[in-house]
């Protein structure tokens, strides 16, 4: 819970960071181009005649402003369309790999580095979930080989007392075809219940499972 408190603070503070460098962005590039025509306005009122100035102090306020409104819009869509809107879906794609969620299609067709690091994003997405997946069945694995080996612990001890008890019916019933026929077909079930056990003792993880990763690299 505190974990996740931290990483919602971290992503308030870049978010807040990031829109605190929009805005100076956009201050700077506002105060270049007042001051840009202001030194317009300087050097041509200095050639005008003093009966045309309240009319051209008009003309340029309006001027002025219309075309720091235009350079407002653009710069906020530039920014918005061009490092916002790619930031905001790398934040999403990250909140989302953290749910668990690996492959999220992340599509940023920007032809710059954002693009770049979309699909570096996907590819390391890709790769997660493969290794989370190989990571999950040799889990699954190694509880199935865990039982199998304590089943056959389980079962071994019981085969030893009839391995035991065998040796004596044998050697109590040799005088008796029959029985001892009997005796032998059970010692015979028992042999085979032993190879069997002992070809479950060698059931490992299968080495393509494990060596999956070097496949990958």
């Amino acid at each position: 819970m505190g974990a996740n408190m931290e990483k919602a603070d971290k992503n308030k503070r870049f978010k807040s960071k990031l829109g605190l460098r929009l805005i100076i962005t956009i201050g700077i590039v506002v105060l270049v181009t007042m001051v840009f025509f202001e030194y317009l306005a300087y050097v041509n009122i200095k050639k005008m005649p003093a009966q045309h100035f309240g009319e051209f102090i008009i003309l340029h306020s309006v001027h002025t402003a219309v075309t720091l409104l235009i350079v407002l819009v653009v710069i906020y869509y530039i920014m918005a369309t061009y490092v916002l809107k790619p930031i905001r879906k790398l934040l999403y794609a990250l909140e989302e790999m953290e749910k668990g969620k690996f492959v999220t299609s992340l599509e940023i067709k920007s032809g710059d580095e954002f693009e770049f690091l979309a699909d570096r994003f996907n590819d390391m997405g890709f790769k997660l979930r493969d290794y989370v997946q190989r990571f999950v069945r040799i889990e699954k694995y190694s509880s199935v080989i865990a039982i199998l080996r304590r089943v056959m612990s389980e079962i071994k001890e019981p085969c030893s007392s009839l391995r035991a008890n065998i040796k004596l019916l044998h050697s109590l019933t040799k005088e008796d075809p029959q029985l001892s026929k009997l005796v032998g077909q059970v010692h015979n079930a028992l042999r085979s219940i032993d190879n069997k056990l002992n070809e479950l003792e060698q059931i490992e993880i299968p080495e393509e499972l494990i060596n999956a990763d070097k496949e990958h690299e």
